[in-house]
């Protein structure tokens, strides 16, 4: 058979996957309990298909103890039909665990995280029922309930998820998701979402108001006023003490002092100017922003850079 038709076959056989909770081939139904499986996918099901073509069933189809609801082997069923094989069946006992059954079968699926949460957030009533009646029976047989036990869904919630191989918060997660947005829900028992993403509430962010060129300007020559105010302040702090130092004799230090003082301010602001450039080039400003910044901390720079050379000469002298 040539390649081309061997994928027209195989394509022919993914279109006949059994949608959940439909009636199945052969007179049968799936079992309400089995219906949060999730579907095999296309190429799943052409594998198992091929596989059967060549080997045949060898793994019976599961009914329920009436033998009209199909537990397990839904997918098996349908191929049989498409292959023309008469399938084997073999019935499950009514005392048995119907979810615990379903769980176990599960071993041999490639399931994400999040679909085998959503599966074990399904069966929990199951295991609550389970749960309860466990409870009752060792409080008829007089157990020892002196200290405060697990309350029941607790205890089943976390038994479940040790059946599924997930963590107790994740089926716990998985059946909130279930309550508050079905649709999720489905997404993640399909494995189209996973759970962690699913649970995350995604605020869309908000876009920072884009400062205008004279907002900028006027915020770099309101510092600078704020810095010459602050040498302005130094100089008449320095020229009051030298009014009140009236025991100096003529001729001291006094004005080399004040330069001094006036040269230390001005360094200040140097260093200051420059860390403000550098909180220029690392704040969220846009391109252009960041340009009219940096342009005017440099002028500011500049014009500070002249004025300590100008102190420091008239302090030489």
């Amino acid at each position: 058979m040539s390649t081309t038709k061997k994928n027209k076959s195989k394509q022919q056989k993914q279109t006949k996957v059994p949608p959940p909770g439909v009636e199945l081939p052969f007179g049968k139904m799936l079992h309400p309990l089995a219906v949060g499986v999730p579907n095999m996918s296309a190429n799943e099901f052409a594998d198992l298909t091929a596989d059967m073509e060549r080997n045949g069933l060898r793994d019976p189809i599961t009914l329920d103890h009436t033998r009209k609801l199909v537990i397990d082997g839904r997918h098996r069923l349908v191929a049989c039909e498409t292959l023309k094989i008469k399938p084997k069946w073999v019935r499950l006992p009514k005392n048995v665990n119907v979810a615990r059954f379903i769980i176990s079968r599960l071993t041999h699926r490639n399931l994400t995280t999040g679909q085998r949460a959503m599966i074990a957030a399904d069966l929990l009533p199951e295991f609550e029922k389970e749960a309860k009646v466990r409870q009752k029976r060792q409080q008829e047989g007089g157990g020892n309930l002196s200290t405060t036990p697990q309350p029941d869904s607790a205890k089943a919630r976390d038994e479940a998820a040790k059946t599924v191989g997930v963590s107790g918060r994740s089926v716990q997660e998985a059946k909130k998701l279930k309550e508050k947005d079905p649709e999720k829900a489905e997404a993640v028992r399909k494995g189209h979402l996973k759970l962690h993403a699913a649970r995350k509430d995604k605020k869309p962010k908000k876009d920072k108001p884009k400062r205008s060129e004279k907002a900028i300007l006027d915020d770099v020559q309101a510092d600078y006023d704020r810095q010459v105010a602050a040498l302005e302040r130094k100089q008449r702090a320095d020229d009051e003490a030298e009014d009140t130092a009236s025991d100096e004799p003529a001729g001291t230090t006094a004005p080399t002092q004040r330069v001094r003082s006036w040269l230390s301010s001005v360094k200040r602001c140097l260093s200051e100017t420059t860390a403000l450039v550098g909180l220029a080039e690392d704040s969220e400003f846009s391109d252009d922003e960041r340009d009219v910044v940096q342009t005017a901390m440099l002028t500011l720079r500049e014009a500070l850079n002249d004025l300590a050379s100008v102190t420091a000469t008239v302090g030489a002298a």
